[in-house]
């Protein structure tokens, strides 16, 4: 059985034209995804920067299409530190629509992540799964 993994790194500065994230227009402060990677029907995970303050708590949700993912574990939260963050999900056993989470270079996809408590402090950040062919 072989192991399709795509990771991708870039380097972030805001204002500039990065995988995803920058200014949140309701707070001035930036988040932005720095690296992630993707073991299809077993896990992703997403790591990033952002100029929030230490401790705040975020939580997340995937869009597909522009549709949420109702599978997604959006309960899930991932804490700031040293301005970095980071989290997994492990995508067995959350039923058969997580099917639609795939390599193809033909679907959208974004992940909007929010401060816990106040949706109303929220980024969008656009992120691609059909990067380049996997090592041989």
């Amino acid at each position: 059985m072989r192991r399709l993994i795509i990771t991708l790194t870039i380097a972030i500065t805001c204002g500039a034209l990065f995988v995803g994230g920058c200014t949140s227009a309701n707070t001035g402060a930036m988040i932005g995804i720095v690296e992630y990677s993707f073991h299809p029907g077993n896990d992703i995970s997403f790591s990033g920067i952002t100029t929030f303050a230490d401790g705040t708590v975020f939580q997340t949700q995937l869009y597909i299409d522009g549709q949420p993912q109702t599978w997604w574990p959006t309960e899930r939260t991932f804490r700031v530190s040293g301005g970095k963050w980071a989290f997994s999900v492990v995508l067995v056993g959350l039923g058969p629509d997580v099917s639609r989470l795939h390599t193809g270079n033909d679907t959208d996809y974004y992940l909007r992540v929010w401060v816990q408590g106040n949706p109303d402090i929220f980024r969008d950040i656009p992120f691609d799964l059909g990067g380049p062919p996997p090592l041989q």
